[in-house]
């Protein structure tokens, strides 16, 4: 017997509003990421001091979204790691409240259930359809639903940071993996994230390089450098030439170089390594990739009959019009074109094209 196991919707679950002490908030700090959080940037200097400033001013004007941790005690913040980050940034140095007077190491916060509970809860519903189930399949069932649960919040952040500033292309990839990882298709991240396919398989690509040129995927990820730029240059094998190069792309913010002259110091390193006997810097000279055929439309079946019968249609009327020398040689054109659609759309048909159209005699003088 086919078992459908539970589908979980994250905006399904129910939340409450409650007050609590900013240190049983268990949140992320920057470089600290996981499914639920895939932000690593928290913003420059600048930007969190900016921050300090309206918090102590006028304290969280948005709640962070947390939910129960499973051992029953604290909450693990969802949503809200770098404004609680901040907090703890005011507090640790012995600011305490605005300016105003409101108490900053109490925080209103959005709580959901834990994952523990939100599993078992879906678990309850299902199995009160399903109680002749086994527990080896009960216990497959819950691990579905956990599986599913943390790729539905971490979708859900993710979804929601995509709408706020700073969120870098790689941390997007980031989550994107951790999802892809988790069972979800390409597809389904494309449309819930907005990005085309192509785009998500590109980060992809340039994030699976992490390992070999950290340094690249870093100046990506602090948005020193464009996706562009650092596909570029993450095609460079050369070390030493990679590091240069990166540099120069990084440059200052009166003297950024282009994508397209970064290409072009690139081309020119190559060019004048291969000139001194070496093999060039690049992993892939594209200039020696094989041209690809242009891609051509494919007409269907269908659409080759209704040009067959059109055309017959109309040969007809070139027939009846006997007298007209013109009209007998366009019918006599068409009837070609017509065997030569017919022969196309027989495939069972092994007689070569020169003997449909001229016939079976047509090798003898």
């Amino acid at each position: 017997m086919d078992i459908n196991f539970p589908t979980v919707d994250a905006t399904a679950i129910k939340r409450r509003y409650v007050l609590v002490d900013l240190d049983s908030l268990e949140y992320k700090t920057p470089g600290d990421t996981d499914i639920l959080q895939s932000r690593e940037f928290y913003g420059t200097e600048e930007e969190i001091s900016s921050m300090k400033e309206s918090i102590q001013a006028k304290g969280l004007l948005e709640s962070p979204i947390v939910m129960d941790n499973d051992e029953g005690s604290g909450y693990r913040v969802l949503e809200g790691n770098r404004r609680c980050h901040v907090l703890n940034l005011l507090v640790d140095e012995g600011i305490v409240a605005t300016d105003s007077g409101k108490a900053l190491t109490k925080v209103r916060v959005e709580v959901q259930p834990s994952i523990n509970a939100i599993v078992e809860d879906t678990f309850q519903d299902w199995f009160s359809l399903n109680q002749e189930v086994s527990e080896e399949v009960q216990a497959e069932c819950r691990a579905h639903i956990r599986k599913q649960v943390q790729l539905e919040l971490g979708q859900d952040a993710m979804i929601r940071n995509t709408q706020r500033l700073n969120w870098s292309a790689i941390e997007q990839a980031r989550q994107i993996k951790l999802q892809m990882d988790g069972g979800t298709s390409l597809e389904t991240c494309s449309k819930n994230f907005g990005l085309a396919v192509q785009t998500i398989k590109t980060r992809l690509s340039l994030l699976s390089k992490e390992a070999e040129m950290p340094e690249v995927i870093q100046a990506a990820e602090e948005e020193e450098i464009t996706i562009s730029v650092a596909k570029l240059i993450a095609n460079v094998k050369d070390e030493d030439a990679r590091s240069e190069i990166l540099e120069t792309a990084k440059g200052s913010n009166e003297a950024k170089p282009t994508t397209d002259e970064v290409k072009e110091l690139i081309d020119t390193k190559h060019n004048e390594n291969v000139a001194a006997g070496g093999e060039g810097i690049k992993a892939q000279d594209r200039k020696k990739r094989a041209v690809k055929a242009p891609k051509t439309a494919v007409r269907t079946s269908e659409e080759l009959l209704e040009t067959v019968q059109s055309l017959a249609a109309t040969r007809l009327v070139l027939i009846a019009d006997s007298e007209n020398a013109v009209s007998e040689n366009a019918a006599l054109d068409l009837k070609v074109a017509i065997q030569v659609l017919q022969w196309v759309l027989d495939p069972k048909d092994d007689n070569d094209l020169e003997t449909i159209v001229l016939g079976e005699n047509s090798d003898e003088d």
